[in-house]
């Protein structure tokens, strides 16, 4: 009798495929599908994701200043036996070997100028309006003669324009027309004083005192440093910068007058006014331009109380060459400084740097400013723009180019794939 065969027992009753194998099949499938859905999201997300900017970091301060040397001009003025002052025109700062007030003689003639234009307004090219000379005026004349002051001559009936009244006070010194001058503008003498009281107040000239117009007194005062002032606001004002340059000038009814300042003619020398007295001695106020690297430079130059005019005037060249000297060029930017730098998503540093350099001529007392700046970087070849440095100097502005030392690349997908905390702006490269 032969056997009967036996059921599989891998196979339920009945033959039927288990259910149970049919479902995690089922789960197996879908996970899989599930996780390739997810991986392809994820693909996507990291490959199409904006990458995060660069911050980039400034390796220098982002506002410095470059300062000139000033010893050279302490040491000029310090040395210095008699009061002696030195600046440059339209500069803030000056040297002075001594902040005592001395008398200031004729430089007095400076303000009766400067205060007269202010209440009546002169240009270049106007000769203003017109005063006639009286038979009073000739009894000043007299009365400054017997202070034995510098006159011109002023007969009665001569008619003279303001312009032509100017020349008179600041070439030849007349001591006469500066009194008929500032009574003209002002009325009186103690009306002017009044004015130039006023005037230097509020040009910060404190140890300026001026009494009357023409430094006949001893009690008009100044500090050689507050001349040098003076001396800048003189040639700042463009009619009295014309005069005191001129060496004479013919004015019809007087004849050819000339200019008292006994470097004037060479070589540089634009002005400005001597000063002579009995009690204070010789001054000179005198201004010397000079072009240095292209950038036309002015000093000023106060000696005062000197012996003789040979000595103010051996005394003012050598303190003006001495100033002029002081001027060169600055270096204030070295071409290829590294001006900061950026780490790249792959971790690599990119140095910023100046595509460049900057140098200005700076006098003592000037200070170059430079202010950097870089923006976000990202990608692109070496020399990329990311920035700049501004560079404001007494002579102007100019940029500096700030720009990447290398090439930075976009990562790629695989680089991208595995990196997401990067790309998705969650971690610093460089960290």
């Amino acid at each position: 009798m032969s056997a009967l065969p036996q059921p599989d027992p891998r196979t339920p009753r009945g033959g039927a495929p288990d259910a149970s194998r049919r479902g995690r099949r089922r789960r197996t499938v879908a996970a899989g599908a599930l996780a390739a859905a997810l991986t392809g999201a994820y693909a996507g997300a990291v490959g199409l994701a904006p990458l995060p900017d660069i911050a980039p970091v400034l390796e220098i301060d982002a506002e410095q200043e470059v300062a000139a040397d000033e010893r050279a001009l302490a040491a000029i003025t310090s040395e210095a036996a008699d009061p002696t002052a030195v600046g440059f025109l339209h500069g803030e700062s000056v040297w002075a070997s001594d902040g005592a007030p001395i008398g200031i003689a004729s430089l007095t003639k400076l303000v009766t100028a400067l205060v007269g234009l202010e209440r009546r307004p002169l240009q270049t090219g106007e000769s203003g309006p017109t005063y006639t000379v009286t038979a009073a005026d000739d009894a000043v004349r007299e009365r400054v003669l017997a202070e034995n002051g510098v006159v011109a001559d002023a007969p009665a009936g001569l008619e003279l324009t303001e312009r032509q009244m100017l020349e008179l006070v600041l070439m030849p010194s007349a001591n006469n027309y500066a009194i008929l001058y500032a009574e003209w503008v002002f009325g009186s003498e103690a009306a002017f004083a009044d004015a130039a009281s006023a005037w230097a107040e509020r040009e910060g000239l404190e140890s300026l005192r001026v009494i009357e117009p023409t430094g006949l007194s001893p009690e008009n005062t100044a500090t050689a440093a507050d001349l040098v002032r003076l001396g800048s606001l003189a040639l700042e004002h463009p009619v009295i910068a014309e005069i005191v340059h001129q060496s004479w000038v013919d004015i019809p009814g007087i004849g050819p007058i000339e200019n008292s300042n006994p470097i004037l003619g060479e070589e540089g020398v634009i002005g400005v006014k001597t000063g002579t007295s009995t009690f204070a001695g010789f001054h000179l106020l005198a201004a010397r331009t000079a072009v240095v690297d292209g950038r036309p430079v002015t000093a000023i130059s106060a000696v005062l109380g000197r012996t003789g005019d040979e000595a103010r005037a051996a005394d003012s060249r050598a303190v003006l060459d001495a100033a002029l000297a002081t001027a060169r060029m600055t270096e204030l930017l070295a071409p290829e400084t590294v001006v900061g730098s950026a780490v790249a998503w792959d971790g690599s540093e990119v140095p910023l740097i100046a595509d460049g350099g900057a140098a200005a001529v700076l006098v003592p007392g000037e200070v170059a400013h430079l202010s950097s700046a870089v923006g976000a970087v990202s990608a692109g070849d070496a020399g990329s723009v990311v920035g700049a440095v501004t560079v404001a100097t007494p002579s102007g502005t100019e940029q500096v180019r700030v720009v990447t030392g290398a090439a930075i690349t976009e990562p790629s997908f695989w680089w991208r794939f595995g990196h997401p905390a990067i790309v998705f702006g969650w971690a610093d490269p460089g960290a």
